[in-house]
């Protein structure tokens, strides 16, 4: 019951965060080195990470493509957190 309670409260903005956290996992780099090499400043790769704030597609593109992982399969998981 709590498993589906916690699974009941996890927002697609959370789910994308924890998307985002596995693509910093597989790149092996930190905030800032993946920031860098991503284009992206690492504050907003920070607010991303922790689903504070929902990237914009092509911050998630060049994520992924750091990668090497295919960003189409996220996108529909990205335009239900960016249209609540």
């Amino acid at each position: 019951m709590v498993g589906q309670q916690r699974a009941a409260k996890v927002d697609p903005q959370h789910e994308l965060a924890g998307r985002l956290r596995l693509v910093q996992e597989l790149s092996g780099r930190g905030v800032r080195a993946l920031a860098r090499d991503a284009g992206l400043s690492s504050s907003s790769l920070s607010r991303y990470l922790s689903g504070q704030t929902v990237p914009p597609w092509p911050a998630v593109i060049a994520l992924c493509r750091l990668v090497k992982r295919d960003p189409r399969p996220l996108r529909p998981l990205w335009e239900r957190a960016s249209n609540p």
